[in-house]
């Protein structure tokens, strides 16, 4: 599998998602719409060492890498890290690219 490193700034673009908190994360995992991990070696620490994955909806389907070959085996879902010292989620990536989730 490619390694992706995770990101440190957002890049602002369509795939971030404004206010998200920890909360609604665990609700969506009761509801299998996220999941969760730690990055180990590859998180920064007490910076990045976190990362989430959540199927959204109304979010560009890009995002989620819904039309990529591997969605077959890694479903749909944006990935974002958690940055501690800004309290906030950074799109990392689509899931049937990071391969986090299967």
């Amino acid at each position: 599998s490619s390694w992706v490193r995770p990101p440190v700034a957002s890049a602002g673009g369509l795939c971030d998602v404004d206010g998200l908190v920890w909360q609604e994360v665990l609700r969506m995992q009761t509801q299998q719409l996220a999941w969760t991990g730690g990055l180990g070696k590859l998180g920064i620490a007490e910076t990045i060492e976190a990362w989430v994955c959540l199927r959204l909806t109304g979010q560009d389907p890009a995002c989620s890498g819904a039309s990529l070959p591997a969605a077959a085996a890694y479903p749909p879902a944006s990935c974002f890290v958690f940055h501690e010292a800004a309290g906030r989620f950074i799109y990392w990536g689509p899931n049937p690219v990071l391969l986090l989730v299967r």
